[in-house]
């Protein structure tokens, strides 16, 4: 990913700075929204390249929250081009166990698959705020920023998805 971005004229090192501290929240926004493992790869790249050259143009006051608004933006405009999403196995393969015992992993798998299609009921803005909020823990001021959505917007969709999701994983149990 790196090498593509310098080659379109990127600082490599500022790159690699962004990747390493805010490159695993982007890659989680954008696979909520697009619900593609490589698909999400392509958008967090283009919102890289986005955010290069918008960089030093734009006053920034949260850098994390200004990159994943422009991975937001990019994965919502690629949703317009695609039309045609779903979660798979390639999301669930790209997560990193921390090597507990396979016990445990197996449920924490089942879990996740479980959530994975309870997710895939959300509309892919709702499921973006729902990530933002809970996974990558922003506040409420932050998500407004990176949506672009009202405050009470923001409360109201989050508030949807949790129910939604709660719905979806009903009689869940390991």
């Amino acid at each position: 990913m790196v090498e593509e971005l310098v080659a379109a004229g990127a600082d490599e090192a500022l790159v690699v700075a962004w990747i390493r501290e805010h490159g695993a929240a982007m890659h989680r926004v954008a696979i909520a929204i697009v619900r593609d493992h490589a698909l999400a790869e392509d958008v967090v790249q283009d919102a890289l390249l986005r955010a290069w050259r918008a960089h030093g143009r734009t006053e920034v006051r949260n850098e994390r929250a200004w990159l994943l608004q422009i991975v937001h933006n990019a994965a919502v405009s690629q949703l317009r081009r695609e039309r045609t999403v779903s979660i798979g196995d390639d999301v669930i393969a790209s997560m990193d166990w921390a090597g507990g015992n396979v016990e445990d992993e197996a449920v924490a798998l089942e879990l996740l698959r479980q959530m994975l299609v309870a997710i895939e009921g959300l509309d892919p803005v709702t499921a973006s705020i729902l990530v933002l909020r809970e996974v990558e823990d922003l506040t409420y001021e932050d998500i407004v920023e990176v949506t672009g959505l009202p405050l009470p917007t923001v409360k109201t969709r989050l508030h949807r998805g949790r129910r939604q999701l709660q719905a979806g994983m009903e009689g869940w149990r390991p």
